[in-house]
């Protein structure tokens, strides 16, 4: 697996200062240089997908 580049880091901090959180900058290091990969999988998780990859409706429903 390759390594994704990080998102611009002014794009790293836009994004926590709209959702109110306060970090350091050593914490503002850090998550910059995973940004990418915190990019990569919300691409997957968001994906389109068909119903029947939802794990809920695989399983049987218990009678009561």
């Amino acid at each position: 697996m390759s390594h994704p580049d990080p998102m611009d880091r002014e794009e790293v901090e836009a994004r926590f200062r709209r959702a109110g959180v306060a970090l350091t900058k050593e914490q503002i290091d850090e998550l910059h240089s995973v940004s990418g990969y915190v990019r990569r999988i919300s691409e997957e998780v968001n994906r389109p997908r068909p119903k029947e990859a939802e794990p809920a409706v695989i399983y049987a429903r218990q009678p009561k």
